[in-house]
């Protein structure tokens, strides 16, 4: 049986982290279109209480008058202020939310950066055979039988693929690394 060099199981472990943040990145871009829509429903709302000045004065309402009319438009604009209200109260905390996450998505995206620069250089077939192994958490038999091919073969892309990997992270943090990974996978891992 082969023996698995130190620096094989050093960036398996990388690239664990790496497909982890790929799908953290994908949940925070969703909770960011949440966001986004949310804000942009509040500014509307508020935006319509703008308006709604004028529609008092154009039908002698005053809002905020608590008449406790039993007018409808009069209910209905009590109605739009609390509304209103409420959405200029919670509007600052949702921007304050849009940031911190676009703030994270920066980060992981800068991390994901030179594994992606790294990435774009294989093939189809050798990044999903990637992916299976380290977000899936496939073995090589599993993927084997999903690429209809000897397991013998996806050792072979895995070991190369692994060994590209690992010649790109180093000319790129400008270091050898030795046995143990010393430096590097503090440098590389968030």
């Amino acid at each position: 049986m082969k023996r698995i060099k130190p620096w094989e199981t050093l960036i398996g472990k990388i690239l664990v982290k790496y497909y982890h943040k790929q799908s953290r990145l994908e949940q925070l871009r969703g909770i960011e279109v949440i966001l986004l829509g949310d804000i942009r429903e509040m500014e509307e709302t508020i935006k319509c209480m703008m308006d709604t000045p004028k529609m008092t004065a154009k039908y002698g309402y005053s809002p905020g008058g608590g008449s406790g009319c039993s007018d409808p438009l009069a209910s209905m604009i009590e109605r739009l202020e609390i509304t209103t209200q409420k959405a200029q109260q919670l509007l600052p905390d949702k921007y304050k939310r849009l940031i911190s996450i676009r703030y994270r998505i920066h980060e992981i995206r800068e991390w994901m950066a030179p594994f992606d620069i790294a990435f774009n250089r294989l093939t189809e077939e050798e990044k999903r055979i990637l992916e299976m192994k380290y977000s899936w958490r496939r073995s090589n038999r599993s993927i084997a039988d999903m690429f209809h091919c000897t397991e013998k073969r996806i050792r072979s892309i895995h070991y190369k693929v692994i060994k590209y990997v690992t010649i790109c992270f180093q000319k790129q943090s400008g270091r050898k690394m030795d046995a143990h990974g010393a430096g590097f996978y503090d440098r590389i891992v968030v």
